[in-house]
């Protein structure tokens, strides 16, 4: 009966945790409900990303087939919802998945107490928190969820045959476990896992994964109780086959399963042969290809996060080896620096969103030093809090990885301690005072992200646009920005030039160009010849020198020299896009000799100005300033007003409540003047025709 009541109580726990990881991101539903953040009743996604997964799910796009537009399809099919929905609601049920996870790592770790401040707190450290919200349906959800979930069962399966390294350091007697170690089921079910959760969600979880086999390696031969430690090393092996092997690894292993279990005394014999079993163990380790892509996956990670350089890394890599055939190959831009979520964060960042605050954070740490020494299989997720620091040179994104960390660490330890020795008492004060922490730090974070606004990607104009390119053929390539790729792929169904996955510098240098140039016949020009390379023109300029891709690029602009091509290309130009316009004409102005671009002045004005429509003078903050040009776009048209002796143009978006103030260089390119000017007005034939008027916040255009 008291087993019985302590599976109740620890039930409970785990609900009132997943309640916990939902329900909190549950309460921003309320924010949503604004005719902005719909299109046709249906809900507009929080993230880029979200789109990769929805258009997959209808059937357009690189994430066709992929798992998480798998599910999209199965739920949505299942129970009728919108596809957004489901992709609206999927991340709250995500981030009470890895609440229960968390919470049985602290049953797992021998503090049952300590269960519902671990689950509390684990999928509510800001790092993880704001990247798991309502409508950010991404990856993000099983990176987190899957290996924490995936070491948790190691952690089951090893614990019991681990001796504390106090134990080792202090001599102290020992005795071994009663029991024996479990069957080669065990370890096979767990590779099987991995299987199914592996490179398919997301291509870095078989990193993950290759990182535990290793800790369990070295758990196992440096703390496992000798008695035990060649069975435990037979049972890495069957796991170690089925999990980082592939499908012959897989088969494999279930082979031997199935022999083992048949004939127990091949078992026996094996454990006897202690060397054996280590050398097919290291075998099985040195030999798994996700361990040997390991360092180099990790290096790669290392440069492309570092953001040490200006060119792109892949195109660095392809110029060093094409360098014997062409050693003046043209240098493209690198897109990390221009990614929000790649910029670094403080040290004092990095730990506050590790926690939900900062002295949670801090306590957790610590506390998680000392649970690894008392609690060896505690090891398996020091991974995710060195992930979590990379935050300060990697980007913010990094730091999402550890919460869970610092979440046991702080219940787990303060548990154990408090419950030392038994008794109903101690376990009762345990659970009591940890659980009171949890929400003395929680409840104070809960209030500060009730404050925090949503927003959607893109805008319900933008998207309606979008619609419109069902219409097209449907070989049709549209040139939108990378960043409405897969937007652009639900929405209207078609395939982009560009996304979210294929945005390295030789996307980014011919569409950039299109936008930011300030010649319509040269971006009508460079997306002819991209067509004409079948979407990459890099595969000429690359056998170039990179003077001659330069001059000819330039010479575009002037010259009428690509010829017409029976490809539908279409080009978005749409009002998000001024929000992004200082890199996009960074990278429009890229020099693929000098590797050089320059940033255009394109800046959001924020807070109260006045704007003198005689004089043209624009003031803000006391300061006052001169400007060039004032465009008033309004539900009926532009008001366009010209004066003299200013540098700076301001547009002024009535509808959307917005105003950009910019210099010369943004202001007459494309992506701005083919928004806000009459089409007829700025000599377009030959060029670009307009096929939808959305203005002022979107239009489409054929390139002509």
């Amino acid at each position: 009966m008291r087993f019985r009541g302590e599976m109740v109580l620890v039930a409970l726990w785990v609900c009132i945790s997943f309640c916990a990881g939902f329900g909190v991101r549950a309460l921003d539903a309320p924010k949503w409900d604004r005719p902005d953040l719909f299109v046709d009743g249906r809900r507009v996604m929080a993230t880029h990303d979200a789109y990769a997964w929805l258009a997959g799910a209808r059937g357009v796009g690189l994430g066709t087939g992929a798992p998480l537009a798998r599910v999209v399809e199965v739920v949505s099919g299942v129970t009728g919802a919108e596809p957004e929905s489901v992709g609206f609601w999927a991340p709250a049920v995500a981030g009470g998945l890895v609440s229960v996870v968390a919470a049985l790592w602290a049953l797992a770790l021998g503090a049952p107490e300590a269960a519902l401040c671990a689950g509390m707190l684990s999928s509510l450290a800001s790092g993880y928190f704001l990247r798991s919200r309502l409508g950010y349906y991404d990856t993000d959800m099983a990176t987190l969820l899957f290996p924490l979930a995936h070491c948790l069962l190691l952690a089951v399966w090893l614990s019991p045959w681990l001796r504390s390294p106090l134990t080792i350091l202090t001599r102290r007697p020992d005795s071994d476990p009663d029991s024996e170690p479990p069957g080669p089921g065990w370890p096979f079910g767990i590779g099987a896992t991995a299987v199914l959760l592996g490179g398919q969600w997301h291509h870095d979880i078989p990193n993950a994964y290759a990182v535990s086999f290793i800790i369990s390696a070295g758990l196992v031969v440096l703390l496992g109780y000798p008695r035990y430690r060649t069975r435990l090393m037979l049972g890495l092996c069957i796991y170690g086959l089925a999990a980082l092997h592939g499908m012959i690894g897989l088969a494999l292993a279930a082979g031997l399963s199935v022999a083992l279990l048949m004939r127990p005394q091949w078992e026996l014999l094996a454990t006897r042969r202690s060397a054996l079993v280590a050398g097919f163990l290291l075998a099985v380790l040195v030999l798994a290809p996700p361990v040997l892509g390991l360092g180099g996956s990790v290096a790669s990670k290392v440069q492309l996060y570092a953001k040490a350089s200006a060119v792109d890394l892949w195109d660095a890599s392809q110029r060093e080896a094409d360098g014997a055939q062409n050693a003046s190959a043209p240098v493209y831009p690198d897109v990390v620096q221009s990614i929000i979520e790649a910029g670094n964060v403080t040290p004092s960042e990095t730990i506050e969103r590790m926690g939900v605050s900062t002295w949670a954070a801090v306590a957790g740490l610590a506390g998680f030093a000392v649970l690894v020494i008392v609690r060896p299989s505690a090891l398996f997720l020091l991974p995710l809090a060195i992930l979590s620091f990379f935050a300060m040179k990697f980007g913010s994104r990094f730091s999402m990885f550890g919460g869970p960390v610092v979440a046991i660490g702080l219940a787990v330890p303060l548990a154990l301690w408090l419950a030392h020795g038994g008794g109903v008492r101690r376990r009762v004060l345990a659970g009591v005072v940890t659980t009171g922490i949890g929400l003395a730090a929680l409840i104070p974070a809960v209030s500060g992200y009730a404050d925090i606004p949503v927003a959607s990607v893109l805008r319900p104009q933008h998207a309606q646009a979008l619609e419109r390119l069902e219409e097209t053929p449907r070989h049709s390539v549209i040139w939108t920005w990378w960043d409405y790729g897969y937007a652009t792929m639900f929405y209207g169904g078609r395939w982009t030039f560009a996304d979210g996955a294929r945005h390295t510098g030789r996307f980014l240098y011919p569409l950039a160009r299109v936008l930011a140039t300030p010649s319509p016949m040269q971006a009508a020009q460079i997306m002819r010849y991209s067509a004409i390379f079948r979407g990459e023109p890099w595969d000429k300029w690359d056998r170039m020198s990179a003077e001659d891709v330069r001059d000819f690029v330039d010479s575009l602009a002037t010259q009428e020299i690509v010829p017409p091509i029976p490809v539908p290309r279409y080009l978005v130009v749409a009002w998000e896009n001024l929000a992004l316009a200082s890199w996009i004409t960074y990278f429009g102005s890229w020099d693929p000799v000098a590797g050089t671009g320059r940033h255009a002045l394109c800046r959001m004005l924020r807070g109260d100005f006045s704007v003198d429509f005689e004089t043209g003078i624009l003031t803000m903050d006391g300061s006052s300033v001169r400007l060039a040009t004032v465009d008033e776009l309004t539900g009926e048209g532009r008001d366009y007003h010209s004066y003299g002796g200013g540098r700076l143009h301001l547009v002024i978006n009535e509808p959307a409540s917005q105003a950009f103030v910019m210099d010369d260089a943004a202001y007459h390119s494309m992506l701005v003047q083919l928004l806000i000017t009459p089409p007829g007005e700025k000599g377009l034939e030959g060029s670009f025709r307009l096929v939808h008027e959305g203005f002022p916040f979107v239009r489409i255009y054929e390139g002509l």
